[in-house]
């Protein structure tokens, strides 16, 4: 509480909160932000983390006027949600807070890769808030994040918001307001999950599934490399000191191709550590029916790269965008003048990668 510390470049896998209640979890699998707190918390792989009764985040809970700064990480395959993030204290029965203004709290979240999180909280509903869920007036900044393959997806409520040049291929849900609050503002997005509006929003630049528009937005498949990778593994075997497992895969790979990337095994979820001609090395152990089977199947999802004439490339607004994308490569790349910009978290740069 109140500190700001540097939490940077770890490996956080296997972590399990909320032991000391069963019926209610403690606050984050894996990192805990609370009260007043200003960390930057940046290039960690936070992976196969959980809270107990699926609550309030395995990966990242962040609470209480913190204002981390949340960076190039890569939150994948956590229980209770990849992020949390809430303002206000829940009390009950208390006065709450004043709101702070945005230059004392607003949390940044930049660059991160959300893959595989789930959050098991919706009853009869089943899976809500996946990737990320923001409530009690939280205020953040998203952009050039990549949210994808997580049941739920993405879960705004109450909140003050600015999504800028992310790649949500997840559902979004914007349900709520809270006086007080500017609406939610999104810019540049590639949004291709079911989007659900309750609430008045922003919406401009963006390619968006379904039928719900906005100045310059559209609804079209956006283009993307097609560079996933799937094979079956032949081999598994965990070893406990260096906390990864190693494979065999069926298919041939270049060396290190995956390194650093999701992957899904069987029904689980893992980070590429490194990989040989015929070998990875995954964070964590092999939960569920992979770890039982002789051999499996496995797959990489695609990196969600713009590819040559995607719809997206130029299609943003420059005077809006983020001034670099998810690689760090600036926008735009036509000498800094042009006024577009591409949509989502990747900068297509036609020189290195094609027209």
């Amino acid at each position: 509480m109140r500190a700001s510390p540097a939490v940077s470049a770890n490996i956080l896998v296997g972590n399990l909160s909320g032991l000391a209640d069963p019926k209610r979890s403690s606050d984050g699998g894996a990192i805990s932000v609370f009260e007043y707190s200003d960390p930057e918390i940046k290039h960690n792989v936070i992976v196969q983390n959980r809270a107990l009764n699926n609550n309030d985040s395995g990966g990242i809970f962040v609470a209480l006027w913190s204002s981390p700064l949340i960076e190039g990480n890569l939150i994948v395959g956590n229980e209770g949600g990849g992020l949390f993030l809430g303002g206000q204290e829940h009390r009950y029965g208390r006065t709450l807070d004043p709101l702070p203004p945005p230059e004392d709290f607003l949390v940044r979240v930049l660059r991160n890769l959300f893959v595989g999180n789930e959050h098991r909280g919706g009853g009869p509903a089943g899976q809500v808030s996946g990737a990320m869920r923001f409530t009690m007036q939280s205020r953040a900044l998203l952009e050039n994040n990549i949210i994808a393959r997580n049941p739920g997806g993405v879960h705004l409520q109450r909140s003050e918001l600015v999504l800028r040049n992310n790649t949500i291929l997840d559902d979004l849900g914007i349900i709520e307001k809270m006086e007080g609050l500017a609406p939610v503002a999104l810019v540049n997005n590639i949004l291709r999950g079911t989007l659900t509006i309750r609430t008045g929003v922003s919406i401009a630049y963006c390619n968006v599934r379904g039928s719900y528009r906005g100045t310059g937005s559209f609804d079209v498949d956006p283009g993307f490399v097609d560079d996933g990778f799937a094979a079956t593994a032949v081999a598994a075997k965990y070893d406990e000191a260096s906390f990864t497992t190693g494979l065999t895969s069926s298919r041939r790979l270049r060396p290190q191709a995956l390194a650093g990337r999701p992957i899904q095994l069987g029904e689980s979820w893992s980070v590429v550590k490194d990989n040989g001609t015929h070998t990875l090395s995954v964070w964590g152990s092999l939960p569920g029916e992979a770890a039982m089977q002789a051999s499996f199947g496995f797959s990489v999802p695609p990196t969600y790269r713009l590819g040559p004439g995607s719809p997206c490339i130029d299609s943003g607004t420059n005077l809006d965008a983020a001034a670099t994308d998810c690689y760090r490569t600036p926008r735009p790349l036509h000498g800094g003048i042009s006024k577009t910009a591409d949509l989502g978290a990747h900068e297509h740069d036609q020189k290195r990668e094609g027209k």
